[in-house]
């Protein structure tokens, strides 16, 4: 039989397919047939590709199913009749693109050799947020023929019905709107005008979604036209699309409401009565009671309609009511039998009762019974997700089954048994279950004679389970070492276990071709992960073919197949030199290589790394990184030496020969080699003969040692000298002693007698005492200029010798106190600076400090007009704030000495009439400081708030086209809540309430001139303070 492959890539245009329970109008589905593809003598094979689809419905993609015929032409065994599906949902066309998955491999259950039979496999995407537009799919088939179709369904949003009860009624009169939304993914809206007032509230109001018969009550306050449209957002196979649906109701004013209230003899409301009228007024002549017993008709006012009532298992009742110009209520009394309406007293039918007793992935069973007749047969459905009343429902499992004796349960006996027969139902799980996610299970069992109603049993929704695909396990590429002429250590990687998830056994195979490789072995884990065991038996210098494999309940998973060349029966060897210091030369000999390569190649490696993880290498047929190139070859030694330099990294390392470029194949393994740590001598470092100035008190910067540990951290102290020496190690030696000194300690005053807080420029008075150490004062003794902040060396501002109270020294007097006034002119620079007195023209000796000098800055001054632009009449703020000031004044459109105090000041303008400019000026020790504001008189305006409370609940937003003023959730419209906008005197402006969510909804206005449900309006007469209030919903759930 002729082994080949054959690829054929299909792709189809997708269309949309909802995954509830409903299929409407919402969905649609599109199938491609491609023929036969064999495999059987099919030559060379090649790839095929169908046309693409185009999408003129535009759906969303949501599942794709693959349903195939596959006959093999092989024996069964590793090579006998395979095929494989790979399918793929994405917006591209092309294979392994978006979202992928392998639908079916037939390797997972063994190759059917020469069997035929039918596939079908379906994935859902199950996610919301992808919009796929083709569905792909990749076919592989080896001795096998495969003819297959895809079916792709897909998913759009629909309004499937918006409907009334009475689509004319009369003013009072009741009337339902109901809608039915599909696959939906934001809020749907009901809105409506007219004269109407609904249960929901206001219009509009944001409602239920993706739901069967959701729906409001509203009751006519007024002639006309009440026109409603259900406005829908959601999927399609170009993104969101939105779509809407409108009915309209006619409220005619020459009509009344017939109104008819229906109970039993025993004043219960009797539900699903049917009522008949003998006229037609547009709206039909039948209807049917609501739970409440009520149901009603439109007619024309002053008319006598005839009526009559039934309803099962009770008495019929009949008569006529005169109708004039108002509404009419009818309230029927009913005689009814048991079991109907209530009356006699009836006994109601009872649901069907019974409990899940087991849930596996193997099989759903438990027991069921009717109450009301043991002797009834029940039938039993099985629904998953949610239950059967669910919005949207759960999804039924077909086929429903009937209880009977599938299930026996003897302890504890269940109660409902009827001639020694407990009533059972089991399911098998379906595989459509067995997607790793967890299903809450419901069993609804309803009476098969219809005396009872529908009824999630006990365990319905609490019963869950999370059952994975049935699969076989895999595994990574498999790994071979330490190859010698006759064994090698054999692993994979065993990376899933499959489902069912138990290994029962793991190993490797090899053999002599890679069609054959019947030498198996059990390695004897069953954990996931890395495995490997030694394998021997094989021939000297003869490739070998092996993969790993791994075998659950469902089958086995094999590895790739790997390749390796055993050595020749003769042992090379591998030596080198040692120890050796980093950066030293090893001397690395190698011999009895029997069939060496031109590509040969020695690695270095530090212990215990492995394979390929070197930290040096070469070729040894000359000991370089450069290949030799094909043919030789002509320089493949048997033996020889090669020189490397030791690492930077002390450790112990060996050197491992290996064969041709790879490191699969290994010649030998040499000696250890230690590299050691590399000796260090002491030497001094930038510490060593310093002198530093009496007020430093640590080394700062400075190093004790260049290489080396100092014996001797201490810091000089006042006066003294610190030793030290400078300690080797790893064999290195010590260094010379080294020294570092530190100066006296001042004992003199420097003062500062003149202003210490001034401005850029000013004169400095100062005087000195007690400058007589070391040991008397000198002519050079100097006074320098210094920011506070700057710190030795930092050069000086300026200076002066005190001997002459300026520069150049007076070399013929000593002074160790005296007074030097007007001797410094401060700087520009504001900041806080002192003067310090130094020695003989140096650095090292500090005799003393000033107390500090503060330059200050000119004034800082900010002034505007707030207001800056004010209606005629009205007044603005001028408001400035200052520092460093003595004195302000006015000028320009005011006048007058203004507050100079550091911090803020303000003065109303009074009221304005035209366009004003005020100046302001502030003086101080650091100069004048100008600036104006000017004030604009325009119309008149009126700020309006507005604020959304709580923030979460919802926004505000303004009416005006294109873009609204106001809008509370776009912080471009309000950077701040609440928002504050100006409108000109005598406009209007129209607020609008939106709830955030559906978990929100709009209570009330308050500051409205007018308001009608979520709309408030303002006349813009004053200023308005608005506030829109929402509060959360409060979902009720129901079990039934």
């Amino acid at each position: 039989m002729i082994n080949k492959k054959l690829f054929v890539i299909l792709l189809v245009g997708i269309s949309v397919f909802s995954v509830f329970s409903h299929m409407k109008a919402s969905t649609n589905s599109n199938t491609s047939n491609f023929g036969k593809i064999s495999c059987n003598g099919c030559g060379s094979g090649g790839n095929i590709r169908s046309n693409q689809v185009n999408n003129p419905s535009n759906f969303q993609a949501w599942s794709a199913q693959i349903d195939a015929f596959v006959k093999g032409y092989g024996s069964a065994g590793p090579s006998g009749g395979k095929y494989g599906i790979d399918m793929c949902l994405n917006s591209s066309g092309v294979m392994w693109d978006g979202s992928c998955w392998n639908a079916i491999d037939s390797n997972g259950a063994g190759n059917i050799g020469s069997a035929s039979g039918n596939i079908s496999v379906q994935r859902d995407i199950g996610g919301t947020s992808n919009n796929f537009t083709y569905a792909v799919a990749s076919f592989y088939v080896n001795d096998a023929e495969i003819t297959p179709s895809m079916t792709v369904y897909g998913r759009q949003v629909s309004i499937e019905a918006l409907s009334t009860t009475n689509s004319t009624v009369a003013i009072g009169q009741d009337f339902d709107i109901t809608w039915d939304v599909r696959d939906t993914n934001s809020q749907t809206v009901l809105s409506w005008s007219g004269q109407v007032s609904c249960d929901l509230g206001g219009s509009p109001q944001y409602v239920a979604e993706n739901g069967f018969s959701a729906g409001t009550t509203c009751t006519a306050t007024g002639s006309g036209t009440a026109d409603f449209t259900i406005t829908a957002s959601g999927y399609s196979g170009t993104g969101n699309i939105t779509i809407s649906r409108n009915i309209s109701v006619s409220i005619n004013p020459s009509y009344a409401a017939l109104d008819f209230i229906v109970k039993n003899q025993n004043g219960t409301n009797i539900s699903g009565a049917t009522v008949n009228i003998d006229q037609n007024f547009g709206n039909g002549t039948t209807r049917t009671t609501d739970s409440n017993g009520f149901a009603n008709f439109g007619v024309n006012k002053n008319v006598t309609v005839g009526w009559g009532v039934t309803a099962s298992n009770c008495t019929a009742v009949g008569g006529s009511q005169a109708v004039g110009n108002s509404n009419v209520t009818v309230n029927v009394t009913m005689n009814c039998t048991a079991g109907g309406g209530g009356g006699g007293p009836p006994t109601p039918p009872q649901p069907a009762v019974g409990n899940i007793e087991v849930a596996n992935c193997s099989v759903i069973s438990g027991v069921a019974a009717d109450p009301d007749d043991l002797n009834a047969s029940v039938i039993v459905a099985l629904f998953t997700d949610r239950n059967a009343y669910a919005t949207p429902p759960g999804n039924y499992i077909p086929p429903y089954i009937t209880a009977n004796t599938l299930v026996t349960r003897t302890s504890p006996p269940w109660p409902y048994v009827i001639n020694n027969k407990p009533y059972g139902f089991s399911f098998t799980v379906p595989d459509s279950l067995k997607d790793g996610i967890t299903h809450p299970i419901y069993i609804h069992a309803v009476d098969l004679n219809g005396t009872g109603p529908n009824n999630a049993i006990a365990g319905s929704g609490t019963i869950t389970i999370n059952c994975l695909p049935n699969a076989v396990p895999t595994l990574d590429t498999p790994t071979a070492v330490s190859i010698t002429s006759t064994s090698a250590i054999l692993g994979a990687t065993l990376r899933t276990s499959g489902y069912p998830s138990s290994i029962w056994a793991r190993g490797t195979c090899w053999g002599v071709s890679p069609s054959l490789m019947p030498n198996c072995s059990v390695e004897g884990g069953t954990a996931l992960g890395a495995y490997s065991h030694s394998r021997a038996g094989m021939p000297a210098n003869t490739t070998i073919y092996y993969h790993g494999y791994a075998t659950n309940p469902f089958g086995t998973g094999y590895s790739s197949i790997g390749t390796f060349q055993t050595l020749p029966s003769a042992v090379a060897t591998l030596s080198a030199s040692t120890p050796v210091y980093p950066g030293g030369s090893i001397t690395v000999n190698f011999a009895g290589v029997s069939a060496p390569q031109e590509r040969d190649w020695i690695g270095m490696y530090l212990k215990p790394k492995t394979m390929s993880n070197f930290d040096d290498w070469k070729y040894d047929y000359d000991c370089t990184k450069i290949p030799q190139p094909a043919p030789p070859p002509l320089n493949a030694k048997s033996s020889g030496t090669c020189t490397f330099i030791a690492s930077s990294t002390p450790g112990t390392y060996n050197f491992r020969l290996w064969q041709q470029d790879e490191d699969d194949v290994q010649y030998a393994v040499s000696n250890d080699v230690d590299v050691l740590p590399t000796p260090i001598t002491g030497q001094c470092g930038s510490a060593n003969n310093k002198f530093y100035v009496s007020t430093q008190t640590s080394y700062g910067s400075d190093t004790q040692c260049l290489t080396g540990t100092s014996n001797n951290t201490a810091f000089p102290s006042a006066g003294g000298t610190v030793p030290w020496t400078c300690v080797g190690s790893n064999g290195g030696g010590d260094s010379p002693q080294c020294t570092a000194s530190r100066a006296y300690a001042p004992n003199g005053t420097l003062t500062v007698t003149s202003a210490t807080t001034v401005g850029p420029g000013a004169s400095v008075d100062l005087d000195f005492n007690n400058i007589n150490t070391p040991p008397s004062p000198t002519p050079q003794d100097w006074i320098g200029l210094y920011l506070k902040s700057a710190v030795f060396p930092s050069p000086e501002i300026d200076y002066i010798y005190t001997s002459s109270c300026s520069r150049p020294a007076d070399t013929g007097i000593t002074r160790s106190s005296g007074t030097c006034t007007n001797v410094f002119s401060m700087p520009s620079t504001p900041g806080v600076y002192h003067f310090r007195l130094y020695s003989e023209d140096l650095y090292n000796v500090l005799q003393a400090t000033s107390n500090d000098v503060t330059v200050v800055p000119a004034p800082t001054l900010t002034f505007l007009a707030n207001p800056a632009s004010i209606a005629s009449g009205g007044s603005s703020s001028l408001e400035w704030t200052v520092s460093d000031a003595t004195s302000c004044t006015a000028s320009g459109d005011w006048s007058g000495s203004k507050s100079a105090t550091n911090g803020f000041h303000s003065q109303s303008t009074g009221a304005l009439v035209s366009n004003k400019t005020y100046n302001l000026s502030c003086t101080g020790l650091g100069g004048t400081t100008s600036t104006s504001a000017s004030v604009t008189v325009t119309g008149g305006t009126h700020t309006v708030t507005v604020r959304a409370n709580p923030g979460p609940g919802g926004s505000v937003r303004s009416s005006e086209a294109p873009t609204p003023i106001i809008d509370t959730k776009d912080p471009t419209k309000c950077p701040s809540i609440p928002c504050i906008k100006d409108y000109s005197i005598g406009s209007s402006v129209v607020l609008r309430a939106i709830p955030a969510s559906s978990y929100w909804k709009f209570d009330s206005w308050s500051g409205c001139d007018s308001f009608s449900g979520s709309t408030c309006n303002l006349n813009i007469d004053s200023s308005k303070i608005v506030d829109a209030v929402f509060k959360p919903r409060i979902f009720i759930y129901k079990e039934f």
